[in-house]
């Protein structure tokens, strides 16, 4: 089933130990209050999420927050939703990030941001990559080093100054190294930037 918040605090959270392999049957949706629908944990061998992130009108809703994951896969897309860090993913390092359909940026900072503090290892989103209203929406970035991306359909900038990324106003920025960069379609008003530093 899916893991769906509520209208009180950390209402439909989940929480886990080190080391497994998590399996959410449908999709992890925020509430309308602080830290609801959410996925956390210290670490993972393996997410696997058979629908979509959804965030909500609570901070930090729809999210996943964790320490070093392996293989993570989202069978549906990502969605940032209206508050400050909903619909989004941290963690610690990644080894393979897969959505199957869109990023989609929302209207608060961070919602719909993938942030990682170390290594992302490859990326495959099978849609596209939104920039929402607001900075980091819609955003990809690490700490370290991203392996390699590929996007199958569109990179779209948001509507913002600073709408994708604090840096570069642009929604994928490593302060490492980015490997192959491929995108099916178009990149319209954002930046793919290499080597990004404050």
């Amino acid at each position: 089933g899916s893991v769906i918040g509520g209208s009180a605090d950390e209402a439909g959270m989940v929480s886990f130990g080190a080391g497994k392999c998590v399996s959410i049957g449908g999709s992890i949706e925020g509430g309308s209050s602080l830290n609801t629908g959410r996925v956390v944990g210290s670490s993972a061998k393996s997410l696997k999420v058979t629908g979509s992130l959804i965030g909500s009108t609570g901070s930090d809703s729809g999210t996943v927050e964790m320490g070093v994951l392996g293989k993570v896969t989202i069978g549906g897309g990502i969605d940032g939703g209206t508050a400050v860090e909903a619909g989004s993913i941290h963690a610690t390092s990644i080894a393979s990030l897969t959505v199957r359909l869109d990023v989609t940026g929302g209207t608060e900072q961070a919602a719909g941001w993938i942030g990682i503090e170390e290594t992302l290892g490859s990326v495959n989103i099978g849609g596209s990559l939104l920039g929402g209203t607001s900075e980091l929406t819609g955003a990809i970035t690490a700490g370290l080093d991203i392996g390699s991306i590929k996007i199958g359909k569109d990179v779209v900038g948001g509507h913002a100054p600073d709408n994708a990324d604090i840096d570069l106003n642009g929604p994928i920025s490593s302060k490492g190294s980015i490997g192959p960069v491929s995108i099916g379609g178009d990149l319209r008003a954002g930046t793919v930037g290499l080597n990004a530093s404050n």
